[in-house]
């Protein structure tokens, strides 16, 4: 997949996007690090859950599409969800 580097775009695999991803995050301040999230890890986070979404749940492009959700598109996603992780 085609990930953002600043001004440059780089080929990069999902798993190794994800990986990248999950130690960036583990240092932020989502993590209760001190180090914000950058742009470029934002963007990158937005392409890897299309990529995933697109993969697991092929009924969720039209809510990709559409993205941000509105409430009726909130709740049919989490219908989606739903069906998708149903046991």
């Amino acid at each position: 997949m085609i990930v953002k580097r600043g001004h440059s775009r780089q080929n990069i695999k999902l798993t190794g996007l994800l990986d990248e991803l999950r130690k960036r995050r583990n240092n932020s301040i989502v993590a209760h690090g001190m180090r914000p999230v950058n742009e470029d890890d934002a963007v990158n986070s937005m392409e890897a859950v299309v990529a995933v979404m697109k993969e697991f749940m092929p009924m969720s492009i039209e809510l990709i599409e559409n993205y941000p959700l509105e409430l009726t598109q909130v709740k049919k996603t989490i219908s989606v969800l739903d069906k998708a992780f149903a046991i």
